[in-house]
């Protein structure tokens, strides 16, 4: 799993075609968006006056906008141009494809923390 985090995290386009065409790795993937929106919003909830509620927050919105509804826009945009995928394999690769947002963990390092999260 760590070989394939770091795979993604250099944007190798085999790790895509691999992770669309392995159903097995759909556990995998579940599992990498939620710790992915975990660490994010802990990142920014760190230093927040109401961190319990904004952790919350960050952490719905990276699942349910960052990843599933993601999935779901590009299953949808891609059907509508001719591709042949499906929302599974759409949900993994867009797993794999939000690892940089693991920089968003040092969000909360003055000066530079923005641009950290941003880059993610």
């Amino acid at each position: 799993m760590f070989d394939r985090l770091m795979r993604a995290m250099r944007l190798d386009g085999k790790l895509f075609r691999e992770a669309a065409d392995t159903p097995s790795l759909s556990g995998e993937a579940a599992l990498i968006a939620v710790v992915v929106s975990f660490l994010a919003a802990l990142g920014g909830a760190i230093g927040t006056p109401k961190p319990a509620l904004l952790l919350l927050v960050e952490l719905a919105n990276g699942l349910l906008f960052g990843w599933l509804l993601w999935a779901l826009i590009a299953y949808l945009v891609g059907t509508v141009l001719g591709g042949k995928s499906g929302v599974g394999e759409m949900a993994r690769v867009q797993a794999y494809a939000s690892t940089p947002r693991l920089l968003s963990l040092l969000s909360f390092i003055p000066c530079v923390g923005w641009l950290l999260r941003l880059a993610g």
